[in-house]
């Protein structure tokens, strides 16, 4: 069991994957959260061995929780799919609870993770600028500033945490996104590659493109819409262990996929510089695009087919 007591509560998003579930789970089970919210899409119709797999899932979860914990549950019985399955999900969380964090089936904390996470949730509490807190680093050991973290405008969401004042400003339809392009694109996205790729992308969530049914995006965008900062640490503390889980769905991503999870000390060494890293956004951007993977369309790719939307 994990030192450490958590005293924040967790979102478990959970579908049909008993496998990496229970991983992940376990994790959670290690540190014992005072209350856990499991919310979990149904099987969709068209796959015979879905309901099997949901309910499988379900079931590791209930008879696996021997601590004592509040538990609550959002059980769908029919399918809604990743948009709407998991920001509805995510606002249940928040209509309960002021902050907590955040995790996916297949994204694997490290023991750092949850206090990470719950010192900076207190932390920056009473600051509105900060709205997102991450979990998972793409820098592969390089390093921005003496501190154990620092500010992004890139909301990463493989483990995260935030508050219910930052999540009360999702625009899940990027419905204010006209006015971003014409009123502060330019200010928060000064390089033009960069501003051209984001607004490609931005404007096919809008627009419901296939590709592109998610919620991430619209989180990502709704940080980034209203001038806050994500909280990034040094290093990485999440392994995302979805790409191999099952073999029909592999993308080419090896670097990102099940990135080693290192530590943070005790006493997390604070930044006194409230303003993006720009160097490390700059980085991120241009790795992915390096290695051809679209920016974030790549890994919303793996996305949908974890959730086989069709």
């Amino acid at each position: 069991m994990s030192q450490y007591t958590l005293h924040k509560p967790v979102l478990f998003l959970v579908f049909n994957r008993p496998g990496v579930t229970g991983k992940v789970f376990e994790a959670i089970r290690n540190a014992q959260p005072p209350r856990l919210y499991v919310a979990a899409d149904g099987p969709r119709d068209s796959v015979a061995t879905d309901k099997q797999a949901c309910e499988a899932t379900r079931k590791l979860i209930t008879d696996g929780i021997d601590w004592e914990c509040d538990v609550k549950k959002l059980f769908r019985e029919q399918n809604l799919g990743c948009r709407d399955a998991v920001s509805s999900a995510i606002d249940w969380f928040f209509e309960h609870e002021e902050d907590g964090i955040i995790l996916e089936d297949d994204c694997l904390p490290g023991e750092d993770f949850f206090r990470f996470c719950s010192e900076m949730l207190d932390y920056y509490l009473d600051n509105e600028k900060i709205m997102h807190i991450s979990g998972s680093n793409f820098n592969f050991g390089k390093r921005y500033g003496d501190a154990d973290y620092y500010f992004s405008r890139y909301a990463m969401v493989w483990g995260w945490a935030s508050w219910r004042r930052a999540w009360k400003l999702y625009d899940k339809n990027l419905d204010s996104l006209n006015d971003f392009i014409e009123q502060d694109a330019e200010k928060l996205i000064p390089d033009a590659s960069q501003r051209k790729r984001f607004i490609e992308i931005f404007k096919k969530v809008r627009n419901h493109d296939a590709e592109f049914n998610t919620w991430d995006i619209q989180w990502f965008y709704s940080v980034m819409r209203n001038y806050g900062l994500a909280v990034q640490p040094n290093v990485n503390l999440i392994s995302n262990i979805g790409f191999t889980a099952d073999p029909t769905h592999k993308i080419n991503t090896p670097e990102i996929a099940d990135i080693h999870r290192e530590s943070i000390p005790v006493n997390i060494k604070h930044t006194k510089k409230l303003t993006p890293c720009l160097e490390a956004d700059n980085f991120t951007f241009k790795y992915f695009q390096k290695k051809r993977l679209s920016s974030v369309k790549d890994i919303i790719i793996k996305i949908l087919k974890h959730f086989e939307i069709k």
